[in-house]
This record gives C-alpha cells, structure tokens and sequence, in this order.
C-alpha cells in the first residue's frame, strides 16, 4: 500500500512516458506528410480519355433518344403505333452510330496531331 501513494493522484502529463508537445508536433507534422505523399501515390490518374468515351457515348445514345421521340410523336400524331416508333428507334440507332463513328475518327484524328504523327 505504501507503494501506491499518490500512484492515483497523477495528471497522464507527469507520466515519464508521455511525449512533449513539441514531440507531438513534430509527430504530427511527419506524419501529415507521409499521409499526403501517400494519398498523391494512390490518387487515380484522370484519364484524358474519358471525356472522348464520355463524348462517344452521348451521341449514340443521343441518337437513339431522337429517334425514338421523333417516332413516339409520329405514331401520337397519325395513330400508327408501335410503326413510327419501331422505324425511328431503327433509324436513330444507325444515326448515333454513325454519330459515334464520326466523332471517334475525329478524336483520332486530334490524338495523331497532337502526338506529331500522321497517318
């Protein structure tokens, strides 16, 4: 019992193994660096073609959603559904691939110029 005298009375500070404030900044600095570092390492690279993908991606199915409207309101307007949207949908998916294919030659064509070859 005599050992534990004042052992309940200590502030966690006045522990021999508790660290100075300056240790815990210096810590705390080393280790928002590491963080930092850590996160550039692992952080994904945005590709530069995503917004190509994006690109082709939205005139095909741009054509399609033409397409299908132009034919809903077709088959609204004379009363020959599902014929007008049928064709339409048909015709709009051949028109955004086409759409997809132009804009695909395109950003080909861009990515040659701008590596200096040509094809």
């Amino acid at each position: 019992m005599a050992d534990d005298q004042g052992a309940g009375n200590r502030a966690p500070t006045d522990q021999p193994d508790s660290p100075s404030p300056t240790e815990l900044n210096e810590f705390s600095e080393r280790l928002t660096k590491v963080q930092t570092a850590r996160a550039k390492k692992e952080a994904p690279v945005p590709s530069p073609n995503h917004g190509a993908a994006l690109r082709l991606g939205s005139d095909f199915i741009a054509g399609i959603l033409m397409g299908g409207l132009l034919g809903w309101g077709i088959d609204r307007s004379f009363g020959t559904t599902p014929w007008g949207l049928i064709g339409f949908l048909a015709l709009g998916f051949v028109v955004g691939t086409r759409l997809a294919i132009r804009s695909a030659k395109e950003i080909n064509e861009a990515a040659a110029s701008s590596d200096g070859t040509e094809e």
